[in-house]
């Protein structure tokens, strides 16, 4: 699969823009998602010789993280690689997912419904056929949509791209200006294939540009995350990337490949540079076939580092 350069903004959903690609291996990556949530450190990091190896290690696996995240789910209709420019004729996932949210709260309010009601696809319309989906009583009876909806094998056919299959935990949390979505263990069934999301998705209500960010557990075993980024390239010249990473003891840095990044097929980097920076300081990993050397400096101090895979 050749994955060309895309913006984690518009996240593409039904209509005529939806492409469906096949899914080739790509890096692979550390623990995976796994429905887990970020509660590290959020400020700017301080990079120094006590961490300047772990973040450049840690923010490698977070790249994979990222390719292996954006190669999965570029053939599903829950498209988190979705094209930057603002198709007007396309709705985003982000909006349809809301639109239902906001069906629930409409149908709850005009038929004075009791706590935890289940609406089945008939109650939400033409297009549902299928399945249900369970919301709490008080569900978007403020005006703003804030609590959890469960989705369970609800159905959807718009008539032109086929039946997808919606299972998991989706929370919302809005205002005036903002809505924050967060998927946990949120899978999509089409075609037989399944894939599961997990991440926060925040949008501007007005417009519904979105930003995605993906938590999760490294080799370690610590929660990390990624969010805002873009990735380019494919398995055959390597993989550019743009993202902030946050380290969950020290802090969060922006990373960017100044040369694309390869994988072996263990799914360990054999090529490329990463370079994390934080304020004036700036770090830089170099992958070869056994492992990477790296170094670092903040205008004033430096060292450098090496290690094995």
């Amino acid at each position: 699969m050749t994955l060309t350069l895309k913006r984690i903004t518009s996240f593409i959903f039904l209509g005529a823009a939806i492409t469906l690609t096949g899914c080739g291996g790509s890096s692979g990556g550390g623990g995976g998602s796994t429905g887990v949530s970020y509660d590290g450190v959020t400020t700017a990091a301080t990079i120094d010789d006590t961490n300047a190896e772990a973040l450049g290690t840690t923010a490698t696996e977070a790249t994979s993280e990222a390719i292996t995240n954006a190669n999965a789910n570029d053939g599903t209709p829950f498209s988190f690689a979705a094209s930057v420019s603002n198709d007007s004729s396309s709705s985003s996932l982000a909006k349809t997912i809301t639109d239902i949210a906001r069906t629930a709260a409409a149908q709850m309010q005009s038929q004075n419904l009791p706590a935890g009601i289940t609406l089945n696809a008939t109650d939400l319309g033409p297009g549902y056929c299928g399945g249900s989906i369970t919301v709490p009583d008080d569900f978007g009876q403020s005006g703003t949509l804030n609590g959890q909806m469960t989705f369970n094998n609800l159905c959807f056919d718009d008539g032109t791209n086929g039946q997808i299959t919606m299972n998991g935990t989706i929370t919302f949390s809005e205002t005036a200006t903002t809505m924050t979505i967060s998927y946990t263990n949120f899978s999509v069934t089409y075609n037989g294939q399944t894939e599961t999301i997990n991440g926060t998705i925040s949008c501007d209500t007005s417009t519904f540009n979105c930003t995605f960010s993906s938590d999760y557990v490294g080799a370690d075993g610590k929660t990390y995350r990624i969010a805002d980024f873009t990735i380019g390239g494919s398995d055959s010249v390597g993989y550019t990337i743009s993202a902030t990473f946050y380290h969950p003891d020290f802090g969060s840095v922006t990373i960017q490949t100044t040369t694309p990044i390869t994988f072996a097929s263990t799914g360990k980097p054999n090529g490329g540079t990463l370079e994390f920076t934080s304020g004036a300081a700036t770090g830089t990993i170099t992958f070869n076939t056994i492992g990477y050397t790296g170094s670092w400096s903040d205008g004033g101090n430096g060292g450098s580092f090496i290690g094995t895979w």
